[in-house]
């Protein structure tokens, strides 16, 4: 309950990947400019996760 992530470096880089791959997502969904474009990138993700 007390430690801390340095003190697990595994889950420290774990951690860093995916805020990295959330900000990529965010970014590419953000790149868009109107509400269907953006949902068709959404779409591609979630496909792409389903395999």
């Amino acid at each position: 309950m007390t430690a801390s992530l340095k003190d697990n470096p595994k889950l420290e880089r774990s951690i860093a990947l995916f805020n990295g791959l959330s900000q990529w997502i965010q970014c590419m969904v953000l790149s868009k400019t109107t509400p269907q474009q953006r949902a068709d990138v959404i779409v591609k993700f979630c496909n792409v996760a389903k395999v």
